[in-house]
């Protein structure tokens, strides 16, 4: 390789900082009753490949009960999707906090340290009391039946 031909090279290997590069999983998934087993069988740059291998696995394994394919769409060097759904419930959990505060249910409370905790006012406590009653003696195992 020559020194003209390394950027292109370079290019090619996949992502920087401002390009992301898609990859795809092919993994086989196996069943029993006590678990599933994610088996990782290759990755791909393009859907296309990915498929196309996933066609010659099931030539030679077909799908059964216990045992089936997918294929997973990841980006390179992103985060992983249990983090990006935890940043999001977290920003709803926010959201809704700063809605309860507005409409009276919440008084924000500063704490000794500096942080911030919030208390139910008095004029909901009641309400919110029935309502998380109701919800426990609702739940068929809810997480105070003994």
């Amino acid at each position: 390789m020559t020194l003209r031909e390394l950027p292109i090279y370079l290019k090619r290997l996949g992502p920087t900082k401002d390009r992301k590069m898609t990859v795809y999983l092919l993994e086989m998934l196996i069943s029993t009753p006590e678990r599933v087993v994610s088996e990782p069988l290759g990755v791909y740059d393009t859907m296309r490949k990915a498929k196309s291998h996933l066609n010659k696995v099931e030539n030679i394994r077909p799908e059964t009960e216990s045992v089936s394919f997918n294929i997973m769409k990841f980006e390179m060097n992103d985060k992983p999707s249990i983090l990006k759904m935890k940043e999001v419930a977290m920003q709803y959990v926010g959201e809704e906090l700063f809605m309860m505060f507005h409409q009276g249910m919440l008084e924000q409370m500063v704490e000794p340290d500096g942080s911030f905790s919030y208390v139910v006012t008095g004029k909901f406590k009641g309400a919110l009391e029935k309502a998380i009653t109701r919800f426990h003696d609702s739940a068929e195992d809810g997480p105070f039946e003994v």
